[in-house]
């Protein structure tokens, strides 16, 4: 990929709009790369949706001790 792993993003899609939004993800570190972005709708145990994102921090574009696989989840 030109440009390496430090200039990938990260879009949601929204298929009834037919548009894709970029999503703007920093770490507390500071990171701003990510890769292979994977979300994982779940219901969270009072009944919202939460869900479970994973992504990959790579070396370039990450913040000390910051790079390998993130996983977290977010109540919405």
């Amino acid at each position: 990929m030109r440009g390496g792993c430090g200039r990938r993003r990260a879009y949601v899609y929204d298929p009834t709009a037919g548009r894709a939004d970029r999503l703007t993800i920093r770490t507390h570190g500071g990171s701003r790369a990510f890769a292979g972005p994977f979300v994982t709708p779940l219901i969270d145990p009072e009944g919202h949706p939460a869900p479970l994102v994973s992504l990959f921090v790579p070396r370039e574009g990450s913040a000390p001790r910051e790079s390998g696989q993130l996983v977290y989840w977010r109540e919405l």
